[in-house]
């Protein structure tokens, strides 16, 4: 939320889902009365079980037609690249993790000085380019054209090294 500059809080609802599929949609059924009929419905959650777990329960209440969801993990490639509530997922892909570590470690080990924190580059994977992360899953339709908003996102990043919560910490963030 962090670029909707006054989106009304009282539009957000915040669920404990225990990052399950099975808690996700129990809750999930327990807050969509809460929702009025007609109105748009984003979820996102921890991880695709999660998500998926919400937008299972938002079908059963009837109101599939009303919602999106995006993942977080992209471990649920099936479930991404055919349902067409799930339009996204962010990939973080962590068997890719040695290609960052590994470098780090040998270094270590060399006695060389290693970063204090290295930032890990994630993907936004859409039914468009499912196929370039998981081969059994052709990709359909075209890339939405979004581009990620650099210089908004700059200006975050430069507003974040400056909270005091953050001091110390400053080195998880990237450096762009």
């Amino acid at each position: 939320m962090a670029l909707t500059k006054d989106f009304p809080a009282d539009h957000i609802i915040e669920i404990d889902t225990k990052n399950t599929l099975q808690e996700s949609f129990a809750q999930m059924n327990n807050v969509i009365g809460r929702i009025p009929p007609g109105v748009p419905i984003l979820l996102i959650a921890i991880n695709d079980q999660a998500t998926m777990g919400m937008l299972q329960a938002v079908r059963a209440a009837g109101r599939v037609d009303q919602a999106i969801a995006v993942g977080n993990g992209a471990d649920e490639a099936e479930a991404l690249a055919t349902d067409p509530n799930l339009v996204a997922a962010t990939g973080s892909f962590p068997g890719s993790y040695g290609n960052y570590l590994i470098p780090i470690a040998l270094s270590a080990l060399a006695g060389k000085p290693v970063p204090e924190a290295t930032f890990v580059t994630h993907q936004m994977v859409t039914k468009a380019n499912i196929c370039k992360f998981y081969k059994d899953f052709p990709c359909v339709g075209e890339e939405d054209g979004y581009k990620f908003p650099e210089t908004e996102f700059a200006t975050y990043l430069a507003d974040l090294k400056k909270q005091d919560w953050l001091k110390g910490y400053e080195a998880i963030l990237p450096q762009q």
